[in-house]
């Protein structure tokens, strides 16, 4: 009985406490782009440039504790710590060999130690007689470098010749972690078990398209949902732009049941230019829907559409055809170039500057890049997503309008909470409460 009443009274405080979920609150993307997401806010803020790395280049990360406190941040070449101090750079680690490439860099706590994080990513092998890419990663330590921390010597590769198509998530014991790519040139997916004493062999799987042919752009790839039950890809090739959408088993590592997911309905620029199907996707947090963002290969016309394909059913065919406009964004001088999710349960959408090459001519003193957009309930079908086009005012960062993408992030850390279902730390050691 007094179990209970200290159960009652414990979970009525939770709200005035929070639970944390603040690893992803801290974003710095490029140049002087930044936002701070606060427990006890739900809305972001924009926090001083206190010193700040100001020259990031276009993918970034960053980790931070379970309340919000900032632990480390990269590019694909530096790695800043809390205090902006550079504490490791990727080449200089891996010994000349490798640095970041692409959207899918992404940090974990290593389940085995509390003080170590895991950069793992898509790494381009810098060797003269070598030209390829490797799924791996390096080691960063909290405790080294009198306390400010720093990187661990070495580079870790689970899989070499990995293609664009890597993510990662949590295991189903809510403690190990997976990460996952597909080999290049093949349709093998490679999913690894990063437990607390070491990496497991892979489990390899087959499934879906090899995707071979020229690589065009470099699209967000492949993600996961943030339950690690599904996982969405696309690309842009110049003979293939598809989207698939497959199931991921998040106890034994299988990749399973490829659905090729119908085109996305074409408008009046189609004939004309070409399009990418899907060039920026993401799951709502529920894992019910996936959104995804049509990108403008000729630079010409602005885009402002994100459709929205509907999972619920769990028919094939019906999912597959199921696209619906979500959002249309009217200020069509700014384009939609990136979606990402947010501590507090909404998707921010990114948007860049039109750049016409001066064939178009630009309204004079246009500030509709100055906005980040906000899907604020993703979790509701079609329009009821609720977009709002200018959702945070962001005329201070100095670069917006400039090319580039939001953070990149495991999906993982933005699953929702499951009270006493399994371990919620979303990486070992136990769920926090931040006073």
């Amino acid at each position: 009985m007094h179990r209970h009443l200290l159960l009652l009274c414990w979970l009525a405080l939770l709200p005035a406490l929070g639970w944390a979920q603040y690893e992803t609150a801290n974003w710095y993307w490029v140049d002087s782009s930044r936002l701070q997401f606060i427990p006890t806010s739900p809305n972001p803020i924009i926090p001083n440039s206190g010193g700040f790395a100001q020259s990031l280049e276009t993918m970034t990360t960053s980790i931070s504790d379970p309340c919000g406190n900032l632990l480390f941040y990269t590019d694909r070449l530096k790695i800043w710590n809390s205090n902006h101090q550079v504490v490791a750079n990727i080449q200089t680690l891996t010994n000349n060999t490798y640095y970041t490439f692409g959207q899918q860099q992404y940090f974990i706590r290593n389940p085995g130690n509390p003080n170590q994080y895991f950069l793992i990513g898509r790494y381009q092998n810098y060797s003269p007689s070598v030209n390829h890419f490797s799924l791996g990663y390096i080691t960063l330590d909290l405790t080294i470098n009198g306390g400010i921390g720093g990187g661990l010597p070495g580079f870790t590769t689970l899989l070499d010749s990995i293609s664009i198509h890597s993510a990662g998530t949590l295991h189903a014991n809510g403690k190990d972690y997976w990460a996952v790519g597909r080999k290049e040139g093949t349709n093998e997916y490679y999913s690894f078990q990063i437990t607390p004493t070491g990496v497991l062999p892979p489990v390899v799987s087959t499934a879906g398209p090899a995707w071979v042919g020229n690589l065009i752009w470099q699209s967000n790839g492949m993600i996961f949902s943030p339950n690690g039950e599904k996982i969405a890809m696309t690309a842009l090739f110049d003979n293939d732009t598809s989207t698939y959408l497959m199931d991921f088993d998040p106890n034994t590592g299988i990749v399973s049941n490829p659905l090729e997911l119908d085109l996305l309905p074409d408008d009046i620029h189609s004939p004309i230019w070409r399009w990418a199907q899907g060039h920026r996707i993401l799951f709502s947090p529920d894992g019910s829907k996936l959104y995804r963002l049509k990108w403008n290969y000729s630079y010409l016309f602005p885009i402002y559409e994100i459709y929205q394909t509907d999972l619920s059913s769990n028919n094939p065919a019906t999912i597959a055809s199921s696209a619906v406009m979500a959002v249309i964004d009217t200020s069509q001088i700014s384009e939609l170039i990136d979606m990402q999710y947010s501590p507090n349960g909404t998707i921010i959408v990114y948007k860049q500057k039109l750049n016409t090459q001066g064939i178009v001519p630009l309204p004079p003193n246009d500030t509709s890049y100055h906005w980040l957009g906000i899907i604020q309930e993703p979790n509701k079908l079609g329009t009821a997503c609720n977009y709002v086009s200018q959702g945070i005012d962001y005329v201070e960062g100095d670069n917006l309008g400039g090319y580039g993408f939001l953070p990149y992030f495991s999906a993982h850390y933005f699953r929702p909470l499951e009270l006493g279902l399994k371990d919620s730390s979303l990486n070992a050691g136990g769920l926090t409460v931040c006073l």
